[in-house]
């Protein structure tokens, strides 16, 4: 088994956030490079690149959002939602090392009895929205194509 200390898994976790929107990044241009196409062209002729594109942004502000309102670890009991919200979203999407490791940050918090509410609900649940959607819209593609 893995040796982490206090608090290493929401680490990964908020480093596979900033990782995703890189990683497709880098594989974005290895294809605009390949192809000698402009970011326009490829839009259009792959339809599935908008989508991913999305959900490659949608990482950078689920990474905001727990960098700037849950970096002190202080605050669990709204934290632990945040990230049933973000797993749900990374479910919608398919991002299965999001679910992994948004599974584990919650493993890793302690249970609390008592619940404060949520400090970004409306925010978060428009990202679970946009996360659906583009979940929505890449499963019609499949279905399409």
């Amino acid at each position: 088994m893995l040796a982490f200390n206090k608090h290493s898994w929401f680490k990964l976790f908020k480093l596979w956030l900033l990782a995703i929107p890189v990683i497709y990044g880098v594989y974005m241009l290895i294809i605009l490079v390949r192809e000698s196409v402009s970011f326009q062209e490829l839009l259009t002729n792959h339809p599935t690149v908008a989508p991913f594109f999305i959900i490659a942004c949608l990482s950078l502000i689920w990474f905001y959002v727990f960098q700037a309102n849950y970096s002190d670890l202080e605050s669990r009991d709204t934290m632990r939602t945040s990230l049933y919200i973000y797993v749900a979203s990374a479910l919608a999407v398919g991002n299965i090392v999001g679910i992994v490791t948004g599974i584990l940050a919650i493993r890793e918090l302690p249970k609390t009895k008592t619940f404060r509410g949520l400090t970004n609900c409306k925010l978060e649940l428009a990202l679970f929205a946009m996360s659906l959607f583009c979940g929505v819209v890449l499963l019609r593609l499949s279905l399409v194509s």
